[in-house]
């Protein structure tokens, strides 16, 4: 509910519908913040769910990719349409199907929709675009009718300018037998950088040659189902199938992500509840390292203790023990005695003067 209302600069409650839709797709689909809340957005404009958004963009993306045999990656669109200007997006109000549609076709030719606009805002400055077009066209020795998408970037029609360049463009084999002047030109022609270009073809190569089996897979199938279904069932069912899939995109690596992150987030608050605790034992520590009155106290404890121990091993040595068996005294006299006496009994057949007076002499 924060970031919801932190993206629209809002402080509103939402429906448990929306709050669920959002929070299903941050977390289960892991779908970037800016996507989300930019669905969100549009959902709210256009008066439909957050899940019908999401549906319609995919559905546009995918048609595109099987009609067009381009494997395209739907995320990367999402982020695009996330990502565009509000400019571009005020000439899609009302049909975001139609923003989707132009965000795959411009990821297509290798671009985003912003990179469009700029385009756009160059062929308007008539004056500029028609010498370039005219100095294009000599250089390049063919002719470049760039006639209507001015037009289209006058009317603010986003998708016409983008199949009307890319028509009307020059292909990837004369711009690679292009000189650097020609290539300059071309693309001054058009409001692009030849940096821009290269790129754009760079794309565009890429994109023709990845997954090319699958999608024309895909195609074969989504042909079969407009037969038997027809075209608005089949679109229909194509649209809920990419999004149950998109719930689907959590792997195994993404969970064990997660649960690392919340054993860590445990942890850390673990760690700052008992930091505390363990503050005040190093104080204490502290204080009585600190304290030569506790120190001395600790000497004479020990000090005692030893004596204690030494004085019961002394006793012992002299009373026999625990067990029974004669202690120094039984032992001196068993060896006065006549004979083996009893542990732990005197010596007998000695009188006391005899004793004194030597081991075994005779009485005085």
């Amino acid at each position: 509910l924060v970031e919801m209302n932190t993206a629209l600069g809002t402080s509103s409650t939402f429906d448990k519908e929306r709050i669920d839709s959002y929070t299903k797709l941050t977390q289960q689909a892991q779908y970037e913040a800016e996507v989300v809340n930019d669905i969100n957005k549009s959902s709210l404009i256009n008066k439909q769910s957050i899940l019908d958004i999401t549906k319609g963009r995919l559905t546009q993306i995918q048609l595109y990719k099987i009609q067009n045999g381009l494997a395209i990656n739907e995320r990367q669109v999402l982020k695009d349409i996330a990502n565009t200007s509000n400019t571009i997006k005020i000439n899609f109000m009302g049909s975001d199907a139609a923003l989707a549609k132009a965000a795959t076709q411009a990821r297509e030719m290798g671009i985003d929709l912003d990179k469009m606009d700029s385009v756009a805002g160059s062929l308007v400055d008539f004056e500029s675009s028609i010498q370039s077009q005219m100095e294009a066209e000599l250089l390049l020795g063919r002719k470049i009718n760039l006639d209507k998408a001015r037009y289209y970037a006058l009317t603010n029609n986003t998708a016409g300018l983008l199949k009307e360049i890319n028509n009307e463009g020059i292909t990837e084999k004369e711009f690679l037998k292009a000189s650097r002047i020609d290539r300059e030109s071309y693309a001054k022609a058009i409001g692009m950088s030849v940096e821009e270009l290269s790129k754009m073809f760079i794309e565009q190569k890429a994109l023709t040659n990845i997954g090319a089996k699958d999608l024309v897979q895909a195609k074969e199938k989504f042909d079969a189902l407009v037969k038997e279904k027809g075209l608005a069932e089949a679109t229909k069912m194509l649209g809920d199938q990419q999004l149950a899939t998109q719930f689907q995109q959590q792997t195994i690596q993404e969970r064990a992500a997660q649960t690392q992150d919340r054993i860590a987030s445990a942890a850390e608050k673990l760690a700052g509840a008992i930091q505390p605790a363990m503050d005040q034992i190093q104080k204490l520590l502290d204080f009585l390292a600190k304290s030569e009155t506790f120190l001395k106290s600790i000497v004479a404890l020990g000090t005692a203790f030893v004596a204690l121990r030494i004085g019961k091993s002394v006793a012992s040595m002299f009373s026999g023990g625990k067990g029974g068996g004669g202690g120094v005294m039984d032992m001196v006299g068993s060896m006065l005695g006549k004979g083996k006496a009893a542990p732990g009994k005197a010596a007998k057949g000695l009188s006391e003067k005899q004793i004194l007076s030597g081991f075994g002499g005779k009485a005085a």
